[in-house]
């Protein structure tokens, strides 16, 4: 069977219940269409799990396996704490991604924490031909300051194979290797921030504009969120494809707490989605455990703002 879309993440196994939230949404979502998902194991423990369960349509390349392919990674490494490294790791990843699958047409860097609702088809009927696709954060006007973060959000980033979209692939991860860092310098911030002058250099890019997707806690205040007639949420009218669920935290007695405003979390597609987010994550861990393979607590983080 041929790859349809080919998408690309990196977790370790603090973050593996995560990672496998979102590909087994963006599985369930995708079909009957085919999903790829490569996943860059951050670790060797998270490494060893996933080989373990030797899941349909996610290949796993270990982080020596990409740093053999670009050794001058390592310099970088040493000169970065370890979030910054593997900010500094997004393009490269999504390089290597397309090198390991030659069919596919592009590949789609997506971050960790995402869930889908419902099938990104809508997304690419609106990307077409495009050599490029960003998500911007969409900030809301009470997370207006945080635009110093960037115009786009690393959560979904599409390169195709054209000479344009892999020159301007080629730049980010240049870029990142020269500096990559966990705080805002002009309009430079980790990998995110190069993002606004890659649009503006290379064109090319379309920005999405689908509502329901990226949904997260600064830009919900710009969405009707609610329940259809057949209880599905929908944003402003049309499906959810995906939540960005990155404001929800491990608790010490193995809970989940949403850090949110009070206001948003009173609402009843927010409350859904988070509740059914969690209830995913529980159920994974049960699974995991009966499979002797339990995993850490924890709430590393791997995305921006």
């Amino acid at each position: 069977m041929a790859i349809i879309e080919l998408y690309c993440t990196y977790f370790d196994h603090n973050y593996l219940r995560k990672g496998l939230a979102l590909y087994l949404s963006l599985r369930r979502a995708s079909k009957p269409e085919r999903a790829v998902l490569v996943v860059l194991a951050l670790s060797e423990r998270c490494e060893h799990i996933l080989k373990r369960l030797s899941l349909p349509d996610l290949e796993v390349i270990s982080l020596k396996q990409l740093e053999d392919q670009e050794p001058r990674l390592l310099q970088a490494k040493s000169n970065r704490s370890t979030i910054e490294y593997f900010f500094t790791l997004t393009p490269w990843l999504i390089s290597a991604a397309l090198k390991q699958f030659p069919d596919a047409r592009r590949a789609t860097y997506l971050d960790s924490d995402l869930y889908f609702f419902n099938s990104p088809k809508p997304l690419w009927d609106e990307i077409s031909s495009s050599a490029m696709a960003f998500v911007e954060h969409r900030f809301s006007a009470g997370y207006a300051d945080k635009i110093i973060f960037g115009k786009f959000n690393v959560s979904w980033n599409s390169f195709d194979r054209s000479n344009i979209a892999q020159e301007a692939l080629q730049w980010w991860a240049e870029k990142c290797l020269q500096w990559c860092y966990d705080r805002v310098e002009g309009e430079k911030f980790a990998d995110q921030g190069y993002l606004t002058q890659l649009e503006r250099q290379f064109g090319n890019v379309h920005v999405l504009k689908y509502p329901g997707i990226n949904i997260a806690e600064y830009n919900i205040d710009n969405l009707v969120l609610e329940f259809n007639e057949c209880k599905q949420p929908m944003a402003n009218g049309l499906p959810v494809i995906y939540w960005h669920m990155h404001c929800l935290f491990e608790q010490p007695d193995g809970g989940y707490k949403a850090v949110l405003r009070e206001d948003l979390l009173a609402k009843p597609v927010v409350n859904w989605a988070y509740n059914l987010y969690v209830q995913r994550l529980n159920l994974l861990s049960y699974k995991l455990q009966s499979l002797g393979l339990p995993v850490d607590r924890g709430n590393a983080r791997y995305g921006n703002v």
